[in-house]
């Protein structure tokens, strides 16, 4: 899901959060499952993506923790599993939530807005959305209640409301506000669902941890593709199916290195790794997979004359999938 519960929209205020620790629990956020947990974030993605240095990222970190917005797990030595605090899904829709699927979230003029300025047209999205579309407020009501949430003096507050003209119309009528956000808000043609952006991001994730470095496009969508297959059954059985996923991509490296003392050869074989999935999800795997058949795999090698092993995977790949159980 990527969403962000209203409630925590006033917490991130109160406690006057910086732009760099905004724009990671935005990040964070585009990537939870239903309990807030986002499944193998990389700092150099994050910092990529969201124009911070390496040092930034750490800070943000670190003070997001201590601050009781996030909780850390470092599950693998290449990233980190980051929950964000008390943002369940069932609670975003029950107490309501932003979309930080956006088009705003991802506008470079957005980033480059000052904090204050972020959390007010977060703010306001909140308003808007929930209510009839526009927020409307008495100008001496809007200062005296927004000058003290954000603990700033009415110039600053002037300044943040320049800002958010970028992507909100703000007119005054009869001493009202009348702030309303633009299309540039919320439509974005052509943009990734957050089903989609979810799956990606899982498969990037298992591959990194795994050092498969793959370029070929339909090869990674084709096993993308198997979160959505498989989500319905995973969850009528209870199995986490992202594990479950990962735990595939790691056999099927093992498969392909059957006879090698430690792994040497990282390829995506999504038909492997698909029937791989099949046996986790019934609880069959088999230790048969592991062992193979020797003289058969000795059989799909070549040894050139530098004395490296050379692989005829289509005939490897044929006489894999041949040690499997039949298919459904």
């Amino acid at each position: 899901m990527q969403k962000l519960k209203n409630s925590m929209i006033g917490k991130m205020i109160a406690a006057g959060l910086t732009s760099k620790e905004i724009d990671f629990l935005i990040y964070v956020s585009r990537f939870q499952d239903s309990t807030g947990k986002s499944y193998g974030i990389h700092y150099r993605e994050l910092c990529k993506t969201m124009h911070m240095s390496y040092q930034e990222f750490y800070n943000a970190k670190v003070s997001l923790e201590e601050k009781g917005f996030i909780r850390c797990e470092k599950t693998h030595r290449t990233d980190h599993d980051i929950t964000l605090i008390g943002n369940l899904e069932a609670d975003c829709l029950h107490d309501g939530y932003i979309n930080t699927n956006h088009n705003i979230f991802y506008e470079e003029c957005f980033y480059r807005m000052k904090a204050g300025a972020k959390l007010l047209a977060l703010e306001m999205m909140k308003i808007t959305y929930a209510g009839k579309g526009y927020f409307e407020i008495g100008v001496k009501k809007f200062y005296e209640k927004y000058t003290t949430l954000f603990g700033v003096t009415r110039r600053v507050m002037c300044r943040y409301l320049m800002e958010l003209k970028a992507f909100f119309s703000v007119g005054v009528k009869n001493r009202k506000y009348y702030i309303t956000p633009k299309k540039a808000v919320y439509r974005k043609l052509g943009a990734k669902g957050e089903s989609e952006r979810l799956r990606e991001h899982c498969t990037e994730a298992i591959l990194r941890r795994n050092r498969i470095k793959e370029e070929d496009k339909k090869k990674k969508r084709d096993v993308t593709e198997l979160f959505q297959q498989y989500a319905p059954e995973a969850a009528e059985k209870g199995k986490n199916l992202l594990l479950l996923m990962e735990r595939a991509v790691e056999r099927s490296l093992i498969v392909l290195n059957q006879g090698e003392k430690r792994i040497r050869t990282r390829v995506l074989n999504a038909p492997l790794i698909h029937k791989l999935l099949k046996e986790e999800l019934s609880g069959a795997a088999s230790e048969a997979i592991l062992q193979g058949n020797e003289r058969e795999y000795r059989s799909c090698q070549t040894v050139d004359s530098s004395g490296r092993r050379q692989y005829d995977y289509k005939e490897l790949e044929r006489m894999l999938l041949n040690t499997l159980p039949a298919g459904e």
